[in-house]
């Protein structure tokens, strides 16, 4: 699994997150300042939660084959209870597998973000759907165009 985790860190990446779009360097706003509200207290586990949910609901479609943190292990399809704990832990760190579709999706504790990696259309369209269903959006960076 480690091998082919790293070769999908280098692949083309989708970002689903609790913004529509990458923002500006040069905007206006307070990004870092309502980053930091996000990622603080209770919204830091209500938005964790939100990614519990869409990695769920996207384990109803397909196989997730889960690493955490510095692990050398890796569950498949783990019961919903054993995922909450993972998503949930306060140092978390997890890539989830998709071998059906050959992608790879991160999330990490501290991030506004989850990065999926190498997604076909059809899983494409699907997170699309789910996310919005848990409030998130999915958006390509620039970097990544081919």
């Amino acid at each position: 699994m480690d091998d082919r985790i790293e070769a999908l860190l280098e692949e083309p990446y989708w970002v689903i997150d609790v913004l529509p779009e990458r923002v500006p360097a040069d905007s206006g706003g307070q990004f870092f300042d309502v980053e930091a509200w996000i990622l603080s207290g209770s919204r830091a586990v209500a938005l964790r939660r939100r990614w519990l949910s869409l990695l769920m609901k996207i384990n109803c479609y397909t196989d997730l084959r889960i690493r955490s943190g510095d692990s050398e292990a890796d569950i498949l399809n783990p019961s919903p209870d054993t995922m909450e704990g993972l998503v949930l832990a306060d140092r978390m760190h997890l890539c989830a597998l998709l071998p059906a579709y050959d992608a790879l999706i991160t999330l990490t504790a501290g991030d506004l973000y989850m990065t999926l990696y190498n997604p076909p259309e059809s899983l494409l369209h699907l997170v699309r759907a789910l996310a919005a269903s848990e409030g998130l959006f999915v958006w390509r960076p620039n970097n990544t165009l081919p």
